[in-house]
């Protein structure tokens, strides 16, 4: 793999070098092109030898094999071939008709049917986890400024008392309230931003985080911060101002 030839040689050609595992001499006759992502990792790591090699010098069982990889030239030739694969591990392992199988076989077909039912859980639980969420973080920020207003009691007295409206005072914690939530709204958009990046740069799989989903994060957010907001700004606008400026 390319990771082990960078590794080994990084200044020169490994093709036609030696290379050492244990007691035994191997010669490079290859390496692979950098695969790269989070899967494609595992082949630029990887150190191949002819299996009669391996199975002379490095198995204790001299026809153990853990797995064995087919690659169709084509998708048509995938029903077709997979049960004479079958049949030939079956005529290997000695099995009578009837018996199960020893061996099990996926396609590719089967583990893209794994990652629906995956995706189709983990989607059916985003909603409940993102509603925990926004409760959670609602009740944080409303109790963030209902701190916030015990502390600025005097504050508000002055306010008061040189002309501010209760609607001033409302618009000035709701306001406040709403770009709290915000802010955490936009570190969770660089977060999800980020996240999408590094798998779209790491594994096979595409991701990117859609406009429109940025747009509905900012909108929740200030919609969030604003219902959690509209108690504590209440609270703060409904503060006598004789009594808050008596207050210490």
């Amino acid at each position: 793999g390319a990771d082990i030839a960078d590794r080994l040689y990084p200044d020169e050609s490994p093709l036609d070098k030696d290379i050492r595992l244990g007691p035994h001499r191997f010669k490079v006759v290859g390496t692979f092109e950098r695969q790269g992502g989070l899967f494609g990792g595992i082949r630029d790591a990887a150190v191949l030898i002819p299996f009669a090699t391996y199975r002379q010098n490095f198995s204790r069982r001299k026809n153990e094999v853990d797995a064995i990889s087919v690659k169709m030239r084509t998708t048509e030739e995938l029903d077709a071939i997979t049960p004479a694969i079958e049949a030939a591990m079956r005529s290997d392992r000695a099995l009578r008709p009837g018996e199960r199988n020893t061996f099990y076989f996926e396609t590719s077909e089967d583990l893209l049917g794994t990652w629906r039912k995956i995706s189709a859980v983990l989607f059916a639980a985003i909603p409940a986890i993102v509603g925990v969420s926004l409760v959670v973080g609602g009740i944080v920020i409303m109790n963030i400024m209902l701190l916030s207003v015990a502390g600025r009691i005097k504050e508000i007295g002055i306010r008061k008392a040189i002309g501010a409206r209760r609607q001033d005072i409302l618009i000035q914690f709701l306001s406040e309230s709403a770009t709290l939530s915000l802010l955490g709204a936009a570190i969770g958009i660089l977060l999800g931003v980020g996240l999408g990046a590094a798998v779209d740069r790491f594994s096979p799989l595409p991701a990117a985080v859609p406009m429109w989903a940025i747009g509905l994060a900012l909108f929740v957010g200030l919609f969030v911060g604003i219902a959690s907001g509209i108690y504590p700004a209440w609270k703060a606008a409904s503060q006598d101002p004789i009594v808050a400026l008596g207050r210490e």
